[in-house]
């Protein structure tokens, strides 16, 4: 009588187990797709020119190819970006940064609210409003392609400032 007691106590707290690991795993799947949230990242990537890249976040999402940071660093020794949010294909190494988007190399600082990037070629551009700061002089703009290595910067529909 005691063994079927406590085989029925095992098979319902087996159940119950299974149960809750079945539900935490649907907590994953969203429409048939894989999905899952982690926090404080940091990813390595590595573009065509030599550039190593350095991704970290506070929070990442990832859905199928698609990787989405919250508080986006994007770090390399010739350039940081950072941006509120950071959408980043895995497999085309492209995506856009959106929100409070900040370029910093040892040369100026640029700051636009959208930008979309590409870590294989070192480049980012955009069709939004930036302004970009170097020493004692201020260029605006609207509309902007940026090469991280070799840098070079165009700026469309500029205004230069010198102070």
């Amino acid at each position: 009588m005691l063994r079927v007691v406590l085989l029925s106590l095992s098979l319902i707290v087996s159940s119950f187990l299974l149960h809750t690991y079945i539900e935490d795993i649907k907590a994953y799947r969203v429409q048939g797709k894989n999905l899952g949230m982690f926090d404080k990242v940091r990813i390595r990537s590595y573009s065509q020119k030599g550039i190593e890249w350095t991704v970290e976040g506070k929070a990442l999402r990832v859905e199928g190819p698609m990787v989405e940071l919250s508080e986006a660093l994007l770090n390399s020794e010739n350039a940081v970006l950072k941006a509120k949010k950071a959408v980043i294909n895995r497999d085309t190494k492209e995506g856009r940064l959106e929100g409070d988007v900040e370029l910093e190399s040892k040369e100026f600082r640029a700051f636009t609210q959208r930008a979309e990037f590409d870590l294989k070629e070192g480049k980012v551009w955009g069709k939004d409003r930036i302004k970009l700061v170097q020493n004692n002089s201020k260029v605006e703009g609207e509309g902007f392609e940026i090469h991280i290595k070799p840098l070079r910067v165009i700026i469309e529909k500029s205004r230069t400032e010198m102070e």
